[in-house]
């Protein structure tokens, strides 16, 4: 039985090696996380925040949907079409947009060049494309649900 594992197992390597499948595909999830953190480091003046202090409710709002729109990105199949980073900006960006959070910056080019490492045009390509390939009332739906009443963690890892 183990050398018909090893067998399929070596073959099915072969063919995705043969088909040339990406399988080490970076998702934007880790950088909504860093994001976010930062953008809250930011509001706070340069003050870290306290993992253990209670965070601002629109945040953690905003960081619960942009974390749905990433998981729905990602079954959708759109990880890889643009730079991982414009990608967790464009979730974000629906997030802040969808509760009613003002973008903290003067315009949207500062806040991408700062925050996504990408252009405002970039980001609001990523955006679109989110926007009609996910159902974003599907993600507030879900976010207000007990389903997504546990805090999204402010960490990278």
């Amino acid at each position: 039985m183990d050398a018909l594992r090893n067998t399929m197992t070596q073959a099915e390597l072969v063919l995705v090696r043969i088909l040339g499948f990406n399988v080490n595909v970076e998702l934007p999830h880790s950088w909504i996380a860093s994001i976010l953190y930062g953008m809250a480091w930011w509001e706070q003046k340069g003050v870290p925040p306290d993992d253990t202090e209670l965070v601002d409710v629109q945040i953690k709002n905003v960081a619960r949907l942009s974390w749905l729109i990433a998981n729905d990105m990602v079954i959708a199949g759109l990880v890889d079409r643009e730079p991982v980073q414009a990608m967790a900006a464009a979730c974000i960006l629906i997030a802040l947009r969808e509760s009613g959070v003002p973008l903290p910056a003067k315009n949207l080019a500062e806040w991408a060049d700062v925050w996504a490492r990408s252009s405002a045009s970039r980001v609001g390509r990523v955006q679109q494309l989110i926007e009609d390939h996910v159902d974003i009332d599907k993600c507030k739906r879900d976010c207000s649900t007990s389903n997504c009443s546990k805090d999204i963690a402010y960490d990278s890892q």
